[in-house]
């Protein structure tokens, strides 16, 4: 199995996922969570490195240096658990089973609509975005701590991503560096710099 960032304690003590939630119903998405964002984030050396430093078992001693320790704790583990409670609630709400997908509710509970649902994760996406800013900062502030994270060449490797913020908008500075190709007009409109 595995390494895991995002430990059962981990989960318990700090996301707001009840309790009575199965481990090994959110152990996938953690996986996926920390293998798609969180690699792309530290790209795949300093991933790996941070990989190989954790326990093998639960409980046992780790070999996190002083630096990967505070870089794991205080921004890797904030992050994953935000990308995780954006990840997870799709299949909180809804279970592939053998007649098909079904939507999950309890006795005493209703599930919320999926446009409230979507509300949710865009939230959790936005602080997951935020935790990966402060994460990239944070590493290129002390990148002689994290000599890894500007090494990932050759194929089969992914490269770190060196922002946080994704933006379905079109910014003028985007328009503004293709204006050859649009107008001869360094500007759009009546705008200036």
């Amino acid at each position: 199995m595995a390494k895991l960032f995002i430990s059962q304690v981990y989960l318990q003590q700090y996301s707001t996922i009840n309790d009575n939630v199965d481990y090994d119903l959110v152990a996938p998405i953690i996986r996926m969570t920390q293998e798609l964002e969180i690699r792309g984030i530290l790209g795949t050396n300093l991933y790996n490195l941070l990989i190989s430093q954790l326990p093998t078992v639960q409980g046992g001693a780790n070999s996190l240096t002083v630096a990967n320790k505070i870089l794991l704790d205080d921004y890797v583990l904030p992050c994953n658990l935000a990308y995780l409670m954006a990840d997870i609630s799709l299949p909180l709400k809804f279970r592939y089973m053998a007649k098909g997908i079904q939507e999950r509710s309890g006795e005493n509970s209703s599930p919320i609509s999926t446009t409230d649902l979507k509300y949710i994760i865009d939230g959790w996406k936005n602080k997951a975005e935020s935790y990966e800013d402060l994460l990239i900062r944070f590493i290129k502030q002390n990148y002689q701590d994290y000599p890894e994270y500007n090494t990932n060449t050759g194929i089969g490797t992914v490269r770190p991503r060196r922002s946080a913020f994704t933006s379905p908008i079109w910014t003028r500075s985007r328009l503004k560096d293709t204006r050859n190709n649009i107008s001869e007009n360094p500007y759009w409109g009546d705008e200036r710099p």
